[in-house]
């Protein structure tokens, strides 16, 4: 573990070590250079005004595998010094140049060597590049291919972090002469990923994959039928499309599709680790009223009244983009906590959104959630999450249960964290003794 640690530094520090071995080479190079070429006992009467030069010419000599001084004669051994280290600096920038040119050819050719089976990543973000980096930790092979040409810098930053970044060629639209390249495709690679945001283009990559599978006659029989592909789709319109093509396509399919959405994983992770309910049934545990066995039917225990002591959630939606959706599909799936809840505020589902776009919100859930009254009420405050009217509309609903803050700008989620905290931390100081559940999970 610790040899592994330190060839990982030694890895990540790689061209800081290269420059200051250089630059303590340059100043052995000098010293010595000067120690050799100003003593008369090491290289005789060499001209005054002529020194300088011929020590930055002795310097320069050292460095190009080529020393002013014969092999066996009498140096000073800072010169000797640098005899040795001066060419290993210099070869290691050489090859640190032919590799940062030919580092993409270096890396297709150990590919075609190996005939090692790698996953394709196609669509160039920042979730693909996080999902290639988390998998090359468990030692899987990648190859990103990019929807539109890349920034030459941009490339050579990822390839130095071995992530080999294949040309643009067209997979949504492929020509004749682009059969060799898709038959290539096949056979180099175990998979695909198709991590682009546009749920179509996505589409029009995999549908040009199967046509060509199904175009080939050697295509069923070649191992490629069942080949895995992963889709990115976030549109439910898209994946109804996606899914409608793929159910037409049972019986002769040829890959093997599963869909997936960013904002999804994310929803589904989030309430894993924070369970929905959770601050309900906290609520109920430190009510002083249910702290003993429950006695609210008439004298006799049963489970309905026990259910009328607890709150169902108030879930606080702050931004409606895609991640917010996911967090408010999420919600709808899992539902009311308690069907026979009597706590006053609390006797539903409430889910409350806060987003400028009220209008785009509202169209949204209309569309997608047409008995939204018949599972909990909802309340839509179309305000800037800074602005004053975001209380007022708070004031007049209870206090959440459950926060979650979905902007996707990061500033703007950190300044809505800090306002939501401070509103219902002095919300609670306020009403504290007087409101029968308090509660606010800022997730």
């Amino acid at each position: 573990m610790k040899e592994r640690s330190i060839s990982e530094l030694i890895r990540r520090n790689r061209k800081r070590l290269g420059t200051l071995l250089t630059a303590a080479a340059v100043l052995l190079a000098f010293v010595g250079s000067w120690q050799y070429y100003s003593d008369a006992a090491y290289a005789g009467n060499v001209v005054h005004d002529r020194l300088p030069s011929t020590v930055l010419y002795s310097v320069i000599k050292l460095f190009t595998f080529a020393p002013t001084v014969s092999v066996g004669a009498p140096t000073p051994i800072c010169y000797e010094a640098a005899k040795w280290i001066a060419p290993l600096c210099t070869g290691y920038w050489i090859f640190s140049a032919a590799e940062a040119v030919l580092r993409n050819r270096f890396e297709k050719l150990y590919r075609r060597i190996g005939r090692k089976k790698q996953t394709a990543v196609i669509g160039f973000n920042e979730e693909s590049i996080t999902y290639i980096r988390n998998g090359k930790k468990d030692g899987q092979d990648f190859v990103l291919f990019t929807e539109s040409p890349m920034e030459e810098e941009q490339r050579i930053r990822l390839e130095r972090e071995h992530i080999p970044v294949e040309d643009m060629w067209e997979l949504e639209d492929a020509g004749a002469a682009d059969k060799k390249k898709l038959k290539r495709f096949f056979s180099t690679f175990s998979e695909a990923v198709l991590f682009s945001e546009d749920s179509l283009y996505n589409f029009s990559v995999l549908k040009n994959l199967m046509d060509h599978i199904e175009s080939c006659p050697e295509g069923h029989d070649s191992g490629i039928r069942g080949f895995p592909c992963l889709l990115r789709c976030e549109d439910r319109l898209s994946e109804k499309l996606i899914t409608e093509y793929c159910d037409s396509k049972k019986g002769r399919a040829t890959i093997d599709v599963r869909l997936f959405d960013i904002p999804g994983i994310a929803a589904r992770e989030l309430f894993m680790r924070e369970p929905l309910y959770k601050n309900c049934l906290e609520i109920l545990k430190s009510d002083k009223k249910v702290s003993d066995p429950v006695n609210t039917n008439g004298g006799h225990d049963d489970e309905t009244g026990m259910l009328r002591w607890i709150p169902d959630p108030h879930v606080l939606i702050a931004g409606f983009g895609s991640y917010g959706k996911a967090v408010l599909r999420e919600v709808l799936l899992t539902g009311e906590l308690s069907p026979f809840s009597a706590v006053k505020g609390y006797e539903r589902l409430r889910i409350t959104i806060i987003d400028r776009d009220a209008r785009g919100a509202k169209e949204y859930i209309e569309t997608s959630y047409p008995r939204m009254a018949r599972i909990g009420d909802l309340e839509i405050i179309d305000a800037d999450i800074g602005s004053m009217e975001v209380e007022r509309r708070l004031e007049r609903l209870p206090l959440p249960t459950y926060t979650v803050i979905c902007f996707e700008d990061t500033g703007l989620s950190i300044a809505a964290l800090k306002k939501l905290r401070s509103f219902f931390g002095l919300r609670r100081r306020e009403l504290h003794g007087t409101t029968e559940y308090e509660a606010c999970g800022i997730t």
